[in-house]
């Protein structure tokens, strides 16, 4: 029986579609994209129009093969990658290599993979959307020419270094923020609280200095007018302590003011990035593998596979109605009539580039509680799962009632105040209580144990407490807080910031301190030359204006090839100017050159960063370097001895990796360490063992320890899986040979050795691997 064939990108995707379409389809993957801009040269004819050149990668083509005989057989075929541009793009990428009749090939689109929404989506096929297609490769066209022109010119001046169009505005943010935190000049400032007590009222309260002299109390770092003033000196502190010890504390006036606590809207890309880092402690990247996880389905049970939330790359803060009434019934059956407010809650985002092309990110049932499913999750999908199910459903709550009580104080010129809070109905926050936190005034003023007062009454005066303060400087870029900066400035899209946070890092422009992002030197120094140089390039206004044109194309108000030629000429023109002013970076070390005692400068080679003398060629001492950036020491200790003359063996740092060698000059004896991984070698007659080594290149595999010796060619990019995979162990389902763990930018994948078999499925996080 001939069958439809749906075509998806991912694997657990697929598996998800499989079972709920049934023995009528037949359901594959692309295993993300099928073609892309060749890896080794630039790709782009500029003078044919900026011609792309594609290739499909040599790994891929057994797909592809299989991919063409299952859409000969189908009856029609329907590609279904992922509802945004790079997916449209992918969509037409398998459209021009199978070469299908209209008619026969059409595109689908799952903004949530459940039953009903995988069945409405295959009734409703379409034709690919070109302008989203000319609007991808106009990205991808933009981002290879910066790349592949400015790149070159950073590795002759700055050692091995690259560039990237989004990357290289975001290093420089931070680069800016860094220069801030470094140039601040912090002052000094006081705040004054007065602990009080009233009458028969045995626990005491405090009160904050609001007012003195009739001008407000501000903190240093607020705006200060005439009617304002800092407490900026310990002499004007005991000044005023002194004063009020002397006076009479009256209350002044008394308030009961009620205000409401409306509920955030549900998640975006962004704020759904921002949210996981701050309540779960999760990186970007992490959200967006687990989130993409519980998009293309889950098995839970009797229930059988089912995608858990709607498509997580979104700008949109918008719900369908269906999800609407659904939301709603539950609120009325699980709390009361009274926690659903009179009309549903509709969220407008107001931003200039918003693409709005999908709902915004919620749980594809809300029926499906996360206490439902947590049997069927690992802990990382629960607690993500979790949050976006509670945000989902509290945005569509009655707000929160607070009633809060404040009252002033008088002491001579003096005013003080205190305020407390109650919440007469909870609302939303009985679901989801995880605002943001209250400014420092407000803190401040805040005091748990108020009293009931009246105004004139006197009130005890038990002591005067003044804290001192300094400015703090600007803080610098989180993960979190940089996804929030760059989507207000309009940079990038949610399918780029966790990539672009991933790719600034690998490339050791920035770093990690706790959660903070830091430029390294090599960071300052790329952006110094950017900056100088490329000004415009790595604009922040500049490069959100090109975010903006790449929308108008998908709405088609601007034609992708006019806009690529509008770039490239100035662009051409700047480069030329680079290539001749361009100086060459020396960045110094903290270390000294142990033969002649001059600096070491940091330089890179194909084996990665090293320190080198800034006496080279006369001097050619190298250190290698950690990958904490730190010298490796010449010779450490091991427990291994010298099987030709019995003395300890040392540690030794080679350039394909670490070996053993004699502590003894005149023995000459030298072994390499062998890392093993546990697993032995598939190859029934060999009886090796797989273990990690080095390429001549200085890249990491894992191959036979009879590698080279007994003819055994066994050999892995990937790290192999030791044990969790699909039965239990180690080995393919399908053709018995070694898994390999892949770490994937959409998420990591247990795929099988051999290339001639397909079988790859989204890991779990049960695997072990070496």
């Amino acid at each position: 029986m001939v069958k439809s064939l749906v075509i998806v990108e991912s694997p657990a995707k697929a598996k998800t579609i499989s079972k709920i379409l049934g023995q009528d389809f037949s359901v594959k993957a692309s295993v993300g994209h099928v073609r892309d801009l060749p890896k080794n040269k630039l790709g782009v004819n500029v003078r044919k129009n900026f011609e792309p050149v594609y290739e499909i990668p040599r790994e891929k083509e057994p797909l592809i093969k299989e991919l063409k005989e299952a859409a000969k057989k189908a009856d029609k075929v329907y590609l279904a990658p992922d509802p945004d541009r790079e997916g449209e793009a992918i969509a037409w990428h398998l459209s021009e290599i199978l070469q299908l009749p209209n008619k026969k090939l059409q595109r689908v689109e799952f903004n949530e993979i459940t039953k009903d929404a995988v069945l409405a989506a295959i009734k409703k096929p379409r034709q690919i959307d070109q302008r989203l297609v000319e609007a991808q490769q106009a990205r991808r066209l933009l981002d290879r020419l910066v790349g592949y022109k400015i790149s070159p010119l950073l590795w002759r001046r700055v050692n091995g270094r690259s560039a990237g169009r989004v990357q290289s505005v975001a290093v420089r943010l931070i680069c800016e923020r860094e220069v801030e935190v470094e140039s601040f000049d912090p002052k000094e400032y006081w705040s004054i609280k007065a602990e009080l007590t009233k009458a028969k009222v045995k626990q005491p309260f405090t009160a904050n200095l609001v007012k003195y002299d009739g001008k407000r109390i501000i903190a240093a770092s607020e705006k200060q007018s005439a009617n304002s003033q800092v407490i900026d000196s310990e002499k004007k502190v005991k000044e005023i302590t002194k004063k009020v010890e002397k006076e009479t504390v009256k209350v002044s006036s008394v308030a009961t003011k009620n205000s409401q606590r409306n509920p955030q809207p549900p998640f975006i890309t962004s704020t759904l990035q921002r949210e996981a880092a701050n309540q779960l402690g999760y990186s970007v990247k992490k959200t967006m593998q687990v989130a993409q996880s519980l998009y293309e389905g889950v098995e839970l049970g009797k229930q059988g596979p089912s995608g858990l939330i709607t498509y997580m790359r979104t700008d949109s803060t918008r719900i369908s109605k269906q999800a609407q009434d659904e939301a709603k019934q539950y609120i009325i059956d699980r709390f009361k009539k009274n926690y659903y407010p009179s009309k549903p809650r509709i969220y407008e985002r107001k931003s200039k580039n918003m693409q709005d092309a999908h709902e915004a990110i919620r749980p594809a049932s809300v029926w499906q509680t996360p206490e439902n499913v947590k049997a069927y999750l690992t802990p990382d999908q629960n607690k993500l799962y979790k949050l976006i199910w509670e945000r989902f459903l509290a945005s569509q709550m009655e707000s929160a009632e607070v009633s809060t009580r404040s009252a002033e104080f008088t002491a001579g010129k003096a005013v003080f105040r205190a305020s407390a809070s109650e919440i007469t109905f909870p609302g939303f926050t009985i679901v989801y209580n995880r605002q943001n936190q209250a400014t420092d005034s407000e803190e401040s003023e805040h005091t748990t144990n108020l009293p009931e007062l009246k105004k004139n009454e006197e009130v005890s005066l038990k002591s005067v407490l003044p804290e001192q303060h300094f400015t703090q400087p600007p803080p610098r870029y989180t993960e979190a807080s940089l996804v929030k900066t760059l989507e207000e400035l309009g940079i990038g899209r949610p399918s780029t910031y966790a990539s672009t946070v991933s790719t600034i890092v690998d490339r050791k422009y920035v770093e990690r301190q706790a959660k903070a992002l830091v430029p390294t030197k090599l960071g300052k120094a790329v952006n110094l030359l950017l900056v100088e140089h490329f000004g415009n390039i790595v604009d922040v206004g500049f490069t959100a204006e090109m975010e903006s044109q790449l929308d108008r194309i998908e709405d088609d108000k601007v034609n992708w090839l006019g806009m690529l030629k509008n770039f490239y000429k100035p662009f051409g023109e700047t480069l030329k100017k680079a290539e001749e002013n361009m100086n060459k970076v020396i960045i110094l070390s903290e270390h000294n050159c142990p033969e002649c005692g001059k600096q070491m400068a940091v330089r890179s080679s194909r084996f990665g960063q090293f320190l080198g003398c800034i006496g080279y060629p006369e001097c050619k001492t190298k250190i290698a370097l950690t990958k904490e950036g730190e010298p490796v020491p010449k010779d450490r200790p091991s427990s291994e001895t010298c099987k030709t003359c019995g003395s300890p063996m040392l540690i030794r740092y080679g350039r394909y990796g670490d070996y053993l060698a004699c502590s003894v000059e005149e023995c000459k004896e030298q072994r390499p360490i062998l890392k093993l991984t546990g697993v032995k070698c598939p190859r029934p007659t060999c009886g090796g063992e797989i273990i990690e080594k080095t390429s001549r290149r200085g890249k990491k595999f894992y191959g036979c320890s009879h590698y080279g010796l007994k003819q055994c060619t066994t050999a892995y990019w990937y790290p192999p899986v030791i044990e969790g995979g699909p039965k239990g162990g180690n080995t393919c389902p399908k053709c018995d040979n070694i898994l390999i763990y892949k770490v994937l930018k959409r998420g990591d994948q247990v795929v099988c050795s051999n290339k001639e078999c397909i079988y790859a499925e989204l890991a779990t996080g049960k695997e072990k691997h070496a």
